[in-house]
């Protein structure tokens, strides 16, 4: 990634040439035929290599993205991301984790984005296994599936992915829709079904899993297709698309109540999560209060109810966030997560000795907790107090370490 220049300007070019050839062929032409097996991929756009820049605070950034990813606070990871290039344009293992991160859907898919970062690898590192399994993910989101299959079908055979299920399901799964998307039924349900046999983590199954819901739903499989659905929202509750076609489907099959009790949660899920461009942005106080009303809609959600003590956090009600963990703790037995919430609560109210204990039950119920979360703990007492400095820190960090 260059310096001085941001990905959202550089991804503009790129993304014009592939959105202009999907727009054009979508709307004079029918749904393309499978391309012939001597397809090539569409040339990548010419570039120098990224310039070499500030190795160590590249991968300190690096370290921070890694740390935020964990405490599942993907803004703070996208943002070290960033800092990790913005320090280092060439450091590699950044533009492969930030590619990978962009290809997420539970981030909000950013596939231009994604395309610049592995087209910069691949500059740097041209039989990088990423490199072409990345930039064809990326081009199958943004429309370009001729462009995208033959890349796709080199890499579902790598041995590079033989042991990186997740990886191999991004690519399995990128393969299944554009088979999807062509109309060939049977072998995207095939494809679909083999993601979800790769795909090691649950909640990463959902979008699989509604795409299959979808396929169902539009041969008529009706019962397949919630079957499907609710499988999606078991994995992952705060999938939108998941909520409202449950939602549709149900009101088709005249079942009202249900119907809108989906729909009501995937109209404050996209308000919480901003999916819908034309509302107007909400503050965290505000996020934290429609979490609170999510939560009444599904009490026995557990996502929901993290989520909600997170959103606290993240407006800064220290207080009300301990007071509802505390009591939660009372009706429940201690878990990790939970000790790990505390402890930011403690920290973010200046409770040092607090958080630290919160932090020790923390490790006692789960001795592999890794300790980069112990910076997000830190971090969290740097936001409820600003006097705290860099130094405070990393002599806490030290001092943790060494207990």
């Amino acid at each position: 990634m260059r310096k001085n220049a941001p990905l959202a300007t550089r991804t503009l070019p790129l993304l014009a040439c592939v959105v202009t050839h999907a727009a054009c062929t979508h709307e004079s032409n029918p749904p393309a035929a499978p391309p012939p097996a001597s397809a090539t991929a569409a040339p990548a756009l010419s570039s120098p290599a990224p310039k070499p820049g500030d190795r160590a605070l590249g991968l300190l950034h690096l370290e921070k993205a890694r740390a935020a990813l964990q405490a599942f606070d993907r803004t703070t990871a996208k943002r070290e991301f960033d800092e990790a290039l913005a320090a280092d344009p060439a450091c590699t293992p950044a533009l492969e984790e930030l590619g990978w991160f962009l290809l997420d859907a539970a981030v909000g898919q950013d596939p231009g984005a994604a395309l610049v970062c592995f087209l910069d690898l691949a500059s740097l590192e041209p039989t990088h296994p990423s490199a072409a399994a990345g930039e064809g993910i990326a081009r199958a989101a943004s429309g370009d599936s001729m462009g995208a299959r033959p890349l796709l079908e080199a890499a579902q055979t790598a041995p590079d992915f033989a042991t990186r299920p997740a990886r191999l399901a991004k690519i399995v799964h990128a393969l299944a829709r554009l088979d999807a998307d062509d109309g060939r039924f049977e072998q995207a349900v095939a494809g679909f079904e083999r993601t979800l046999a790769l795909e090691p983590v649950a909640s990463a199954r959902a979008e699989p899993l509604v795409e299959l819901g979808e396929l169902y739903v539009g041969r008529a499989m009706l019962a397949d297709g919630e079957k499907r659905l609710r499988e999606a929202i078991a994995v992952d509750p705060e999938h939108t698309k998941a909520r409202y076609q449950l939602g549709r489907l149900l009101a088709k099959l005249d079942r009202a109540e249900e119907s809108a009790l989906q729909l009501r949660i995937h109209g404050l899920l996209d308000r919480i999560l901003g999916s819908d461009p034309r509302a107007e942005p909400i503050d965290a106080d505000r996020r934290a209060d429609l979490r609170a009303e999510l939560l009444k809609l599904e009490p026995e959600c557990r996502l929901f109810r993290s989520n909600w003590l997170r959103a606290l956090l993240v407006a800064r009600r220290y207080d009300d966030a301990t007071r509802e963990i505390v009591q939660l703790s009372k009706r429940e037995p201690p878990t990790p997560e939970l000790a790990f919430l505390l402890a930011r609560a403690r920290a973010g109210l200046g409770d040092l000795p607090g958080a630290e204990k919160a932090r020790a039950l923390m490790q006692k119920l789960d001795p592999k907790i890794p300790r980069s979360l112990d910076r997000v703990i830190l971090e969290e007492w740097r936001r409820g107090v600003p006097s705290v400095d860099d130094s405070a820190i990393e002599s806490t960090l030290q001092r943790w370490n060494r207990s």
